[in-house]
């Protein structure tokens, strides 16, 4: 940690003075930043790549089981575990979706009810545009959820060919 910070601020500072100040050596900062990557941190580093790209290409729905699974049909064996981990350092998490649920109207108030004056005699209108009905439901779609109103003529369903 003390040598990332020399290495980031190497530019503003002097090497030396921040080595006095962290309590290390200008020649132990020197061989920690000539030192290549240990395995352990490349493969890390090469996990953490591919686990963004299975984030990326089932757009944000998968855990960590699923995103294991996914690496090991892609010959990358991989415990579910150390998926997870990775998940959580990278900030990835997955889209939790609810269970869809039927929100319907509630009939259970102390409101006034309208009184049904038609009481389904459709055939009663004397004329086009005196019976009408209207429904409202909720489509479900990619971008959130729509309204879908439908009105209806019942008047017009009778024939008024003037007969």
């Amino acid at each position: 940690m003390k040598f990332a910070y020399i290495r980031a601020h190497r530019k503003l500072f002097d090497i030396g003075a921040m080595c006095a100040v962290f309590g290390v050596t200008p020649a132990g900062f020197h061989d920690w930043n000539t030192r290549l990557d240990s395995p352990r941190t490349l493969r890390v580093t090469d996990l953490a790549a591919q686990i963004s790209v299975v984030h990326h290409e089932v757009k944000g729905v998968y855990g960590s089981i699923k995103v294991a699974r996914a690496l090991a049909l892609r010959h990358t064996k991989v415990n579910r575990k150390t998926v997870a981990k990775l998940m959580l350092r990278l900030g990835i998490r997955s889209k939790v979706s609810r269970k869809f649920r039927v929100h319907t109207t509630d009939s259970n108030h102390q409101n006034l009810i309208a009184p049904n004056t038609l009481d389904q005699k459709f055939a009663s209108a004397a004329a086009p545009n005196q019976v009408w009905g209207v429904d409202i439901t909720y489509i479900h779609t990619g971008e959130g959820f729509l309204d879908l109103a439908s009105i209806m003529d019942f008047s017009a369903a009778r024939s008024w060919g003037g007969a």
